[in-house]
């Protein structure tokens, strides 16, 4: 785990946010919006995508890579879940790391997977139920329907519909979070998600 963290100690100070003084660089970040690019994100995936091929032997797909930035993100303490502001939290590379160190010892699962249609997948695992549990899945989808320009539509877009859910040894079943269709800046409730990529359980 020290040489991914090592590598990216320096990545901070090229932050778009911050000049290396620093102090705010508030030009800076502008024109890094307008031009859309963050580099930092760039070089955290980088980094990511590297530390998962040293051990793995192959990168992640974009969709492996998106699902663990959300899975490993720090939520906002304020509303719990996603919610149209900060998305899934924070992003937290030193987390990232360690979810993909886990998965080489069996502590963590990254699963790439290709599912028919119809098809179900389903694993079982045991916990000491002494630590949070959290389950997410991502996919790559092809285009869905336009949605003509029309923010936040309750029509769902997405073409392939994947559904996640937690069942405990006792039957209770728990469904991933999402935002209300009919209110995005409510708080995030949990619930069958059929219009996102992204679903996670906490």
């Amino acid at each position: 785990m020290e040489t991914i963290l090592n590598n990216i100690s320096e990545e901070p100070l090229q932050h778009p946010f911050y000049s290396r003084s620093g102090m705010r660089n508030f030009p800076n970040f502008i024109q890094q919006l307008r031009n859309g690019s963050f580099d930092m994100q760039k070089s955290v995936n980088k980094h990511l995508q590297q530390y998962y091929n040293e051990l793995n032997s192959q990168f992640m797909r974009a969709s492996t890579l998106k699902g663990l930035a959300c899975h490993t993100a720090d939520d906002d303490s304020e509303r719990v879940g996603p919610d149209p502001i900060f998305g899934w939290g924070l992003l937290n590379v030193k987390r990232a790391a360690e979810v993909i160190q886990d998965n080489t010892t069996n502590d963590a699962v990254i699963s790439e997977l290709t599912l028919l249609n119809g098809d179900t997948y389903s694993s079982s695992f045991s916990t000491s139920g002494n630590e949070p549990i959290a389950v997410t899945i991502c996919w790559t989808d092809p285009p869905g329907t336009s949605q003509s320009g029309i923010n936040n539509s309750n029509v769902a877009a997405i073409v392939n519909d994947l559904d996640v859910r937690l069942i405990a040894p006792d039957g209770s079943i728990s469904r991933p979070w999402k935002l209300q269709t009919s209110n995005v800046n409510a708080l995030a409730i949990k619930g069958i998600n059929n219009v996102d990529t992204v679903e996670k359980i906490l």
